[in-house]
């Protein structure tokens, strides 16, 4: 049973792009339009 859903699971699945920047994104940093925003400009 497991195993028929993880091979249908797999056939949506989607990789995350911009996982690099995950870290980012947790500690707060704002982005926008794909590139992050200084503080003092928000």
């Amino acid at each position: 049973m497991m195993f028929q859903l993880a091979m249908e699971a797999q056939k949506t699945y989607k990789k995350i792009s911009g996982l690099e920047r995950l870290a980012d994104i947790i500690n707060g940093i704002v982005f926008e339009d794909g590139m992050p925003v200084e503080a003092e400009a928000i």
